[in-house]
């Protein structure tokens, strides 16, 4: 896959990398003091993008995210997704379980 960085960006302690290619754009922010990914995005030429925001980490030497929120957007939608993930393991297969609100409406 080809791509171009196109912008490296100092925000305070903030870097903002973005990468581009024909088929998408990727920016990244990542926090400097800690190391850590504070956000990342794809966005699609057709104006479709996933946003995921990384709001804490396990404190462990794996850097796992504890919470994130995803957030997946088109022209005429968005939804979004907030996981917690409290234990991991490596290479086990687990079961994900999904939580819909009460108030939840079925769409058409």
């Amino acid at each position: 896959i080809e791509y171009n960085v196109v912008q490296r960006k100092l925000e305070g302690d903030t870097i903002h990398f973005q990468f581009t290619s024909d088929t998408w754009t990727i920016d990244y922010k990542i926090l400097l003091t800690n190391r850590r990914l504070v956000s990342q995005q794809i966005t699609l030429p057709d104006g479709r993008r996933m946003h995921v925001t990384y709001l804490e980490w396990n404190s462990d030497k794996l850097q796992i995210p504890k919470h994130f929120l995803i957030r997946v957007q088109d022209k005429e939608e968005v939804m979004q997704i907030k996981l917690t993930q409290e234990r991991h393991e490596l290479d086990v297969p687990h079961e994900i379980l999904v939580e819909i609100p009460e108030d939840y409406e079925t769409c058409n």
